[in-house]
């Protein structure tokens, strides 16, 4: 019922341009015909000082790591596999002192990658949460040493900008809407190169003017989306719809 709902409706509203050119290309629409209006991101994601969040850190036994952080559900969009398989690749001491912490309900076709990340939990160099309780999720991001998300495909990709906001050096993929959300406020790479994903895993712990650069620019980048912003796009567009169906 997609294609028939977009030729019949009045006007579309998306959340990145990235899809906006995907519906326009696909169903061959009128770029006047679709408005990108951006998601914001919750005040609750802030810059925090430790003092602040290791409370709730130690509920789940990581206030003593410096914890690399992926937040989404399991499943093969979010280029899980390939992380583990890039984090793998780093050494020993950095994977031990540098954990990969999941936190994501169970989603779908995730047999092999829970063989894969049993080893790493066996040694603590993984920690698999599932799901968290929506009021722990800032600290658990404010008390994070890095932040990885590099799925192969987002329509947006809103925990980029909670990790942003909360002041955590992020590392995207380049692929669909996520280097539009980060603009240069984190690092991307390439979600299909498993070496180059090693590599930058490597300059996000120890690149450390990198890592300052990155604090000071996430929480600027994330402050450009806010869910006033997201209210008022969207009421101007239905306002324009309305004015040019005659309807006053």
């Amino acid at each position: 019922n997609l294609p028939r709902s977009i030729y019949e409706t009045d006007h579309i509203i998306t959340v990145s341009e990235f899809i906006r050119n995907e519906i326009i290309d696909l169903f061959k629409l009128s770029p006047i015909k679709v408005t990108c209006v951006y998601h914001g991101v919750s005040k609750l994601f802030k810059v925090r000082p430790f003092i602040d969040v290791k409370s709730v850190l130690a509920i789940y036994d990581l206030h003593e790591k410096s914890y690399l952080l992926s937040v989404g559900t399991l499943e093969p969009r979010k280029n899980l596999e390939r992380l583990i398989q890039a984090f793998n690749k780093l050494p020993e001491q950095l994977r031990k002192k540098y954990p990969l912490v999941l936190i994501g309900v169970k989603g779908w076709r995730t047999h092999r990658l829970e063989k894969m990340i049993q080893p790493l939990i066996k040694k603590e160099q993984l920690y698999c949460l599932g799901y968290v309780p929506e009021a722990d999720l800032p600290y658990l991001y404010s008390g994070a040493y890095a932040f990885i998300y590099i799925s192969i495909y987002e329509g947006f990709g809103l925990p980029l900008l909670e990790a942003m906001a909360s002041g955590i050096p992020t590392l995207a993929s380049s692929e669909s809407a996520m280097p539009e959300v980060v603009g240069d406020a984190a690092m991307l790479v390439n979600p299909f190169d498993i070496d180059r994903i090693t590599e930058k895993l490597n300059q996000l712990i120890n690149d450390l003017a990198l890592r300052d650069k990155l604090k000071q620019l996430g929480p600027l980048q994330a402050a450009k989306f806010s869910w006033e912003s997201c209210i008022e796009n969207t009421i101007a567009v239905y306002q324009q719809t309305l004015k040019s169906s005659g309807v006053s």
